[in-house]
């Protein structure tokens, strides 16, 4: 997070049509150079004044959050796989099964999953939380409390909940009355 609070990113919209452009441009802002100094000097004393805080729009705030979870593939998973649940037993999901969808998802999505402990630790860094308040443990290991699979995930990852899931067994290997399934 530190590394990405520091970045502004600017975007671009206004691009002008290449017959449009003025070859003359570099020389024209050479011939301004002094007003263009003294402006962004003007800006850097402004900062300065503020206490080095910059303002910043609420779109600029979005487009970092959007380039942070672009580059991370836990972030990403997050944001278009997950979604939180209400912390009732029926919204619990298992941690395994959880970074099994994501290692899925990373390979249908050509990206490099992270290990299964970067993937905890991003999870608590993004949820403010440690792996033991966002988890409960019991036999069959530890579930998310809040954290679940969207149903767009779930449904098209079904089979990685079967494969790991045997309902026949679920009586002899969890605390069964405590668990939605």
């Amino acid at each position: 997070t530190w590394v990405y609070d520091r970045i502004i990113s600017l975007q671009c919209h206004n691009i002008i049509p290449e017959e449009k452009r003025d070859p003359l441009l570099l020389e024209k802002l050479y011939a301004e150079r002094s007003g263009v100094m003294y402006k962004a000097i003007q800006a850097a004393k402004s900062v300065v004044e503020r206490g080095y805080k910059y303002t910043e729009p609420k779109s600029q705030a979005e487009m970092r959050a959007q380039y942070r979870s672009d580059n991370n593939s836990v972030l990403s998973f997050l944001h278009e796989c997950c979604e939180m649940g209400d912390g009732s037993t029926n919204t619990w999901c298992s941690a395994q099964t959880l970074y099994r969808i994501y290692s899925r998802w990373c390979s249908d999505n050509g990206r490099r999953p992270k290990s299964s402990r970067e993937f905890r630790n991003q999870i608590c860094e993004e949820l403010n939380g440690t792996f033991s308040d966002l988890t409960k443990h019991r036999k069959a290991g530890n579930f998310y409390k809040t954290l679940i699979p969207k149903k767009e995930t779930e449904t098209e990852y079904r089979k990685l909940f079967d494969e790991f899931w045997d309902p026949e067994e679920a009586s002899n290997t969890i605390d069964y009355d405590d668990l939605p399934f």
